[in-house]
C-alpha cells in the first residue's frame, strides 16, 4: 500500500506539473571558515553545506517564496528571500532583506558576510568620578561642607561673642525656651 503510494507521488512529481529550480550561489568566505562548516537553511529546515570553494546548490526548490539563511561560525550574513516563478519555469528572484538587491553575477547568487559576530558585550569601563552622581553622596558631601567648612568662614569677633555668651549662660536652654513661651507675661 505505502509502496503505490510513494509511486504514485514520484510519478505525479516526474509528470510535469510540478517545475523544480535550484539555485546556484558562491559565498565570499576566508578558506578556514569554509572548512569549518557552512550551511545554508532554507525555510528553516532543509540544510545545505557549503563546498570548500565557497559554492553551493539548492536544488528541488518548490515554485513560490523562500527564506535563506546562512550559518557561518564567526559571521553573520543577511537573510535572503528567493521568490521561485511558477508562470515562468527557472526563473528566481533574490532579494537580500536588511539591504537591496543581492548580486546575481550569471545565474549564481553571491553573498559576503555584514560583518564579524560579536557574541559578548564590552565590559563598561569603571569610572570614579561616577560615584559623585550618587544622591547619597552628594547630600553626604554637602553636610560634610557644611559642617567643616562654614565655621570657618565665619567672622572671628563673633565666635568670640557666641563663645562668651556659652560660658555665661547666655544661651537658654530648651527646657528655659518652653517656660518663657507658655509663662503669661511678667509686668516690671
Amino acid at each position: 500500500m505505502t509502496f503505490s503510494i510513494l509511486i504514485l507521488l514520484f510519478g505525479w512529481i516526474c509528470s510535469g506539473d510540478v517545475i523544480f529550480s535550484s539555485i546556484d550561489g558562491i559565498i565570499k568566505l576566508p578558506k578556514p571558515v569554509l572548512q569549518k562548516g557552512v550551511r545554508v537553511i532554507v525555510d528553516g529546515g532543509a540544510t545545505v553545506y557549503v563546498y570548500f570553494n565557497g559554492t553551493y546548490r539548492i536544488s528541488a526548490l518548490a515554485p513560490g517564496p523562500h527564506l535563506l539563511a546562512f550559518d557561518a561560525p564567526g559571521y553573520v550574513f543577511p537573510q535572503v528571500r528567493v521568490d521561485v516563478s511558477k508562470k515562468n519555469a527557472g526563473r528566481i528572484r533574490a532579494i537580500v532583506l536588511d539591504e537591496e538587491l543581492a548580486h546575481r553575477p550569471g545565474n549564481a547568487l553571491l553573498l559576503e558576510p555584514k560583518g564579524v559576530a560579536e557574541y559578548f558585550v564590552a565590559r563598561e569601563e569603571y569610572n570614579m568620578f561616577g560615584i559623585l552622581k550618587n544622591p547619597m553622596v552628594i547630600m553626604m558631601l554637602i553636610a560634610f561642607g557644611g559642617a567643616f567648612l562654614l565655621p570657618k568662614m565665619a567672622d572671628p569677633e563673633q565666635m568670640k561673642e557666641m563663645s562668651q555668651l556659652n560660658q555665661d549662660g547666655g544661651t537658654p536652654s530648651l527646657s528655659q525656651l518652653w517656660q518663657q513661651l507658655t509663662s503669661p507675661p511678667s509686668e516690671k
